[in-house]
Parts: C-alpha cells; structure tokens; sequence
C-alpha cells in the first residue's frame, strides 16, 4: 500500500507553495502526494449541496485545477493522486489524514485571503490543533523555487534533547538528508539561567555552582551528539554537532539556524518531557515563530523502529547505541 504526503489546497498561490515544498520530501517519507481541495458549504446538508448544479461545477473546476497541478507534478517524476470534498476545511483534512494515514500533512501557514498578522490562517490552526500526524508547515516568505519544481534542502537542523522521540525525528530527517544530498546538523542546547536569577543576581558560590553545572551539561550533550554523529557513520550523510547555550530553547533554535544559513528545522513534537498535548512547547514556538520550513514529527508508532517497516514508512536507521548515559534526560531544562 502506497504512503502518501497530504497537501491542502485552496487554488492560491500561497497555498500551492506547500507542494513543492512536499515533491523535495517524496522518496525519503512517502511515495507520492495526495492533492486534496475542500470545497466549503453553506449551512445545508452536504449530500444535497453535492446535487445543486452550481457546487457541482464548482466541484468540477477543483477537480481540473488539481489535476492540474497533479499534472506539473508528474513532469518532474512526482506521482500525486487527487480528491476534492465538500463540507468544514479542516475537519476534512484531518478525516483524509487519518483515513489513509499519511506520513505528513504539509500546509502553508496562511491560505487564500488570511491576514499574516497571526502566526497561522484558522484552517491551518485548526488541524495543527488537531495533529492527526506529522505535520510541516510553510510560511508565504519560504522560497518555493520556480514552478513545476521541487525544493530541495541543504541544510538541515535537527534539535535533539536526548529523548527516543527526538532520535525517532532525527532518523527521519536523516532519510531527508540523504535523498537531498544535504548537510545534518544536530543541536543541543544547555539551559541558561532562568531571568529569576538575572534579575537576583546568585552568590559567588552560587554563580560557581552554575558555571560548574553549564560545563558539566555542555560536556554531556557534547558526547551525546558525538555519539548521535557515530551512529550515523554508516550512511553517506555530512553530519555536524553543535552545542549552545539559550535561556528560551525555541529561539536558541532559531538562532542558530539564522547563523548556520539553514534551510529546514527538523524535530520531536514532543522532547523528553513528554507532555500530553498534540505539540511540546518547543515544537509549538517554533511552529508559530519560525519563518524556515518546519517539519514537526509525532511520536514513532510501536514497532516503528524494529527495522520491518518499509523505507516509506521508516527512520533512517541508527546504528545501537554505545553509551546512553551521554544523553541528557528530562531533568536537564533543555530537554523539553
């Protein structure tokens, strides 16, 4: 059974930009894309706005708009089935999510006619409140490249925070490096004090203590992430490591990808925290902040990770680890 990239579409241009942005991921998580267009209806039942004349042509035209795109698709080696529904935008993607259990929805953050003065349009706030599975999103400013041409990635930035989830994304965003030939950079950053502290300013023996604990955590996520990088020796992928420090994760996150000139920010939608809502606190900043491409992955399904799913459906293999006691665990304020 095939695994297919949803993409919504509204017919605008903002909208589109999300598909190129799937075609670059096609290979590495998924066989092709589903083009999906919601034709949204006035308060009538759904079955009879499907025989008013008028919603069937305006059926009619979505169809032929998106076999249309399907179409310049398909001239650069992209297969794309497509389907049109009528009735609320996002809980209809979210249906089609979970019906054929995509690998990833890709939306852009704003579709036809939504105001960018906030971080998403409703529709796209709705399914991400909604996380039916790994999602990314694209802002209108992400370069879609020309028409009828997949983006490609060079450089991407995989935070990690010590957790299986995290490693699960990382595995993931490996499978991306390597069909993109891009460079992984994997990050991890140390916590600094929190403003309590700058605004009381701690002890000498205090301010000892702290920079005592910041060496201890740099030098364990320094072996962490040379133990990631080891368990990627087998691939033919360029992997780099760097450890910061950042009193706010998700705009450490951002800064470093400003400074590394990253292209896509690839991570867990939840850390090691763990926490019981669709999206971490970290993933949900970045998703509302980030002007980058961000892939967020949900949590890897049981038996994931056993090596019997097929590469559509699977991480990139990791090599076992030698030494889990280099990974920093939930009690480190990074790892969230």
């Amino acid at each position: 059974m095939k695994r297919y990239l949803l993409v919504p579409l509204d017919g605008s241009a903002a909208a589109e930009t999300a598909v190129w942005h799937a075609a670059g991921l096609v290979g590495a998580l998924a066989d092709g894309l589903l083009l999906l267009q919601v034709l949204e209806t006035p308060s009538l039942p759904s079955e009879k706005v499907s025989r008013d004349l008028d919603w069937r042509l305006l059926h009619a035209e979505s169809a032929a708009y998106l076999r249309s795109v399907a179409d310049r698709l398909a001239e650069i080696g992209v297969e794309a089935a497509v389907a049109v529904e009528i009735g609320a935008a996002a809980e209809q993607i979210v249906r089609h999510a979970r019906r054929h259990d995509v690998a990833l929805v890709v939306m852009a953050a704003h579709g036809r006619g939504e105001a960018e003065a906030f971080a998403f349009g409703g529709t796209t706030h709705k399914v991400l409140s909604l996380a039916p599975a790994s999602v990314m999103v694209v802002r209108r400013g992400a370069d879609a490249g020309p028409p009828a041409r997949a983006v490609g990635y060079r450089h991407l930035l995989v935070p990690l925070d010590g957790s299986p989830a995290g490693e699960w994304a990382l595995g993931l965003a490996a499978a991306v490096a390597r069909q993109q030939q891009a460079t992984l950079l994997l990050l991890h950053l140390v916590p600094e004090p929190p403003p309590a502290w700058q605004r009381l300013p701690p002890s000498g023996e205090e301010a000892e203590l702290l920079a005592r604990l910041a060496a201890l955590q740099t030098e364990r996520a320094a072996r962490y992430l040379s133990e990631m990088e080891a368990r990627l020796a087998h691939t033919d992928l360029r992997v780099r490591s760097r450890v910061g420090r950042a009193a706010q994760v998700a705009e450490g996150i951002r800064s470093v990808a400003a400074e590394e000139g990253v292209d896509l920010i690839a991570l867990a939608a939840h850390g090691a925290s763990g926490a019981p809502f669709p999206w971490g606190a970290v993933a949900q900043r970045l998703l509302s902040t980030s002007a980058l491409p961000i892939v967020v992955f949900q949590d890897a399904p049981k038996g994931a990770t056993d090596g019997g799913r097929r590469p559509a459906d699977a991480a990139l293999v990791l090599e076992p680890s030698t030494d889990d006691a280099a990974a920093p665990t939930a009690d480190d304020p990074a790892a969230r």
